[in-house]
């Protein structure tokens, strides 16, 4: 989330995110969220992602 590209920065380089396939009740994480709508449920990170502070932080817990 917060991404204005396709391209993140993580782990000493670059990589592309590619779209998971939409699933009921979840929301994944990642540049193609553009706005608080389209967060649809609790949010599941990418691999790439799982070191950030937010998807440490985020327990579905907190979330709900």
């Amino acid at each position: 989330m917060g991404c204005t590209s396709s391209d993140a920065h993580g782990h000493g380089g670059i990589f592309k995110l590619k779209k998971p396939a939409p699933e009921e009740g979840i929301t994944h994480a990642g540049p193609w969220v553009k706005h608080v709508d389209d967060i649809k449920g609790y949010p599941v990170f990418p691999e790439e992602y799982k070191q950030s502070l937010l998807s440490k932080a985020l327990s579905k817990d907190v979330y709900e």
